[in-house]
């Protein structure tokens, strides 16, 4: 930060000037690259992008030049989306994707909106825009990123698609060697995907492997996302336990520093089920009390129905039978996002969140909510894209 302090001032300097073209190529130029992934400043770097937007903060009338508009919208979207601001950022990405164009651009822009989409629980919405995002880069004029592989696949893996997603993953991490500032993150979306499936020996290699990276290029961002996945892994381990303590602590930190919610509030579910694990049942309600209203305001219906789970097993430990079902019922409900078919062939629910509160409620000897089937008929189609071709590697 005292690196672009000056910078910092001029841009305030500029936006006082009425000078709003001049301060946000500076922004770009100077001062952006460094607060979003090199420090992870993104509260402070909201505050400088809000100055170029009129008090209702959709009119961008202060630029005049249109490259300056999009580059606003769309980083105004990826710094709410880092803050928890998912409805904002779901938002302001529409917002870009309406007057960019450029292809490239646009794609990334689909690309880290499937991103939000998922964690507010809009499942089906999200792979249709990874898939459109996927599209987008194999077009004439767009520069393919396999990047954007990583929530292709794992759009797939949230709703129960084991195999596919892990080719798509798998794809995306050995396509990315040589891109060390974009490895981490493939290597953690892996992880991720490990711990649904409950592969945590190789969530744990790959969470490794992502803090290392993190530690040797020094990228601020990935810090806490490969800790809570370490912690996250480990904690089936009892041998492992005060690793997965120590590193579900660090994630918390280093996220609440960066004000990284999408990492700090499953690092604190982690800690209140290790807590469980451990006996300590107060412990671990105080952890979770931390979740709740973070999980309703943004919202993440996803880490709500993990949360829940954890809570309904603490309840279930406690002997509140009662409580218990009554927490897992609402995890089911959060799970459901988008449903099941009613054939069951179609599944555009969180997977892993259903089936966990599937089990405590057949268990607890209660009622599965009967909820809504899916409809394709009520949804926009699915782009096709060639699974084959894609696979074998043909760009």
């Amino acid at each position: 930060m005292d690196d672009i302090a000056p910078a910092i001032e001029l841009y305030n300097a500029l936006v006082g000037l009425g000078a709003y073209d001049a301060a946000c190529d500076l922004l770009s130029d100077r001062i952006f690259h460094a607060m979003m992934f090199r420090i992870g400043s993104t509260r402070q770097l909201a505050e400088l992008l809000e100055m170029l937007v009129s008090s209702d903060r959709r009119d961008l009338t202060k630029l005049t030049d249109r490259e300056l508009q999009t580059f606003v919208l769309r980083n105004l979207a990826q710094v709410y989306h880092r803050m928890g601001k998912i409805r904002e950022a779901i938002e302001y990405y529409r917002y870009h994707q309406n007057i960019e164009t450029y292809s490239s651009r646009l794609g990334d822009s689909l690309d880290k909106m499937s991103d939000a989409l998922r964690l507010s629980g809009k499942i089906l919405e999200a792979e249709i825009s990874a898939k459109k995002a996927f599209l987008r880069a194999h077009e004439p004029d767009s520069r393919y990123d396999h990047a954007i592989l990583w929530r292709l696949g794992l759009a797939l893996a949230v709703r129960g698609v084991e195999g596919l997603s892990l080719s798509i993953l798998t794809k995306a991490k050995d396509s990315l060697r040589e891109y060390p500032h974009l490895l981490g993150g493939s290597l953690a979306f892996l992880a991720q995907r490990a711990i649904w499936v409950n592969d945590n020996e190789y969530a744990l290699i790959a969470a490794n492997e992502a803090w290392d990276l993190a530690y040797h290029k020094d990228f601020e961002r990935d810090f806490p996302r490969a800790a809570r996945l370490q912690g996250l892994a480990a904690l089936t381990k009892l041998d492992l336990h005060s690793f997965a303590g120590e590193r579900l602590l660090e994630a918390v930190v280093r996220a609440r520093k960066l004000n990284l919610l999408e990492d700090e509030l499953p690092a604190l579910i982690g800690l209140a089920d290790l807590e469980r694990r451990r006996g300590n049942l107060q412990f671990a309600r105080e952890y979770l009390i931390g979740t709740w209203e973070v999980c309703e305001r943004a919202p993440y219906p996803l880490f709500h129905a993990d949360a829940l789970n954890v809570l309904a097993q603490i309840e279930r430990d406690a002997g509140n039978k009662d409580k218990a079902v009554e927490a897992a019922t609402k995890a089911y409900e959060l799970a459901w996002c988008d449903g099941i078919s009613e054939d069951g062939k179609q599944c555009y629910a969180y997977w892993w969140g259903l089936q966990k509160a599937k089990k405590h409620l057949e268990e607890l000897g209660a009622p599965i909510p009967q909820l809504p089937y899916f409809d394709e008929s009520k949804h926009e189609p699915l782009p096709d894209i060639d699974w084959d071709k894609l696979l074998k590697g043909d760009d």
